[in-house]
């Protein structure tokens, strides 16, 4: 009867002991992590560190060297598009016809003809004023050191050349008479011409094309025609100044 009492107790007592361990496993396995190991990605798609990373902005994942990381790039680069389309009658620039209306409707043979004219003026007004004296009447008795003569016709430069920049640009020839002329106590004085011989084959400077329109400008090609069968290009541009047409790239055939 004793014995049945000692396997009694042992019995219980080990039936309070699985109590107790299976009540302390439970509680292992319902308490949280405080510490989240990194889960390797599987094949079975995305692990449980790629969905942390993914709840959070591209620019607040640090790189593993602690510098800063760059903020994601967008996922279309913006462009400017295309320029607003000119409305009816709006230009990019002053249009020459705005200032000359009778040209609005000129043909290339009417460009050629009016650009004749002005070479044909240019070259008879270059030689008189540069390569001749033609232009001035002199009084050889009152001159200036330095080889000065007074002109008696002219009072100023400005009256003097009038009739040289009523054809030519003063843009491109702003020069032409430096060290030709000079006013001293309200007398105009110039230097003589030097002497320049004239090709005696050379015909004519021949407008034969217009080449381009531009805003104010105005471009042909031409050709120095002589008599011994000789023929040479040369450009004439003409640009809108001071009102009116001027020869702005000329130089004289001869």
């Amino acid at each position: 009867m004793k014995k049945l009492y000692v396997l009694f107790a042992l019995l219980l007592a080990f039936a309070l002991l699985f109590c107790a361990c299976k009540k302390d496993v439970e509680q292992d396995e319902t308490k949280p992590s405080e510490t989240a190991a990194p889960v390797s990605e599987t094949a079975g798609g995305t692990t449980a560190q790629d969905e942390s990373a993914a709840t959070e902005p591209a620019s607040a994942v640090a790189p593993a060297d602690g510098t800063t990381a760059p903020a994601a790039a967008p996922t279309e680069i913006p462009t400017a598009g295309d320029p607003e389309p000119l409305s009816e009658g709006q230009t990019m620039a002053v249009n020459i016809n705005d200032y000359l209306p009778e040209t609005a409707d000129w043909s290339a043979a009417d460009w050629i003809e009016f650009a004749q004219k002005m070479v044909d003026d240019g070259c008879k007004v270059y030689e008189k004023y540069l390569y001749s004296d033609g232009w001035a009447t002199l009084d050889e008795k009152d001159k200036l050191l330095g080889g000065w003569v007074r002109v008696t016709n002219f009072d100023s430069i400005a009256a003097a050349t009038a009739e040289f920049y009523g054809v030519f640009s003063e843009t491109a020839f702003q020069k032409a008479f430096d060290g030709r002329l000079t006013e001293k106590n309200g007398r105009l004085y110039c230097k003589k011409a030097d002497a320049h011989t004239k090709d005696a084959a050379f015909d004519r400077l021949q407008v034969a094309s217009l080449d381009d329109i531009g805003d104010g400008t105005i471009f042909f090609t031409a050709m120095k025609v002589f008599t011994d069968g000789r023929y040479e290009e040369t450009k004439v541009q003409l640009l809108f100044e001071r009102g009116g047409f001027r020869l702005y790239d000329f130089t004289m055939p001869w």
